[in-house]
């Protein structure tokens, strides 16, 4: 898919010596990545957080969905949903103008 290329590509950079090199610590992202999958399986909250909490997602995400509301609110509490129409897992790449739109509504 060429939008998800063009987005991992932004991790590349030049080092002074000519060289690229990725920007992402792989070894953490290797380490750790069934941590960060394995988030939705938490069947219990040993704490959560009480501030107001933005939870953005695009209408073609299959990441995020509706049945998943009741046990977000119950690590955040004072969660809003809000999903942009037309846009993927990366919001912010799909509808840039809407993403924004909508963490400035949220943070007004």
């Amino acid at each position: 898919d060429t939008s998800v290329r063009q987005f991992l590509l932004t991790n590349l950079y030049q080092k002074s010596d000519g060289s690229i090199a990725w920007r992402l610590n792989l070894p953490a992202l290797k380490d750790y990545l069934n941590d960060v999958i394995g988030f939705s399986s938490i069947k219990t909250a040993a704490s959560s957080f009480d501030g107001p909490t933005l939870f953005l997602t695009g209408s073609k995400s299959p990441y995020v969905t509706d049945a998943d509301h009741p046990q977000i609110k119950k690590l955040f509490p004072n969660a809003t949903f809000d999903v942009i129409q037309s846009a993927g897992h990366w919001v912010h790449a799909d509808r840039p103008q809407d993403f924004i739109d909508s963490v400035h509504k949220f943070l007004r």
